[in-house]
């Protein structure tokens, strides 16, 4: 995979300036931030967003709810990471059944 990154473009670049790169970048977030904030669902989101849809769901495949946590793992943090991996597959499991016959991933 292709990292970009801002720090490989140089400072004079006559074509891709980095300040320009940086404010477009955070307006993209600052969208993409909104669609949450307007009770949005990730599954909305993908939906609506095919081009940014690979990206949302190698990120939620990706996530562990259980990498970072301290250990010993008390019984209330155990508990939320279970509820966060049960959203996570029935996410999963929502946009297998509605997209299944258009989708490549492994999950569907």
């Amino acid at each position: 995979m292709n990292e970009l990154s801002l720090s490989l473009v140089p400072r004079d670049h006559p074509l891709i300036p980095p300040p320009n790169l940086e404010a477009e970048a955070f307006g993209l977030l600052d969208r993409l931030l909104t669609l949450f904030q307007e009770q949005h669902s990730v599954g909305v989101l993908v939906q609506t967003r095919p081009s940014i849809s690979q990206r949302i769901l190698n990120a939620v495949l990706s996530f562990n709810p259980f990498r970072d946590l301290p250990s010993p793992i008390s019984t209330k943090t155990r508990m939320v990471a279970r509820s966060i991996e049960r959203s996570i597959r029935a996410l999963l499991a929502n946009l297998a059944k509605r997209y299944g016959s258009h989708c490549s991933h492994e999950f569907c």
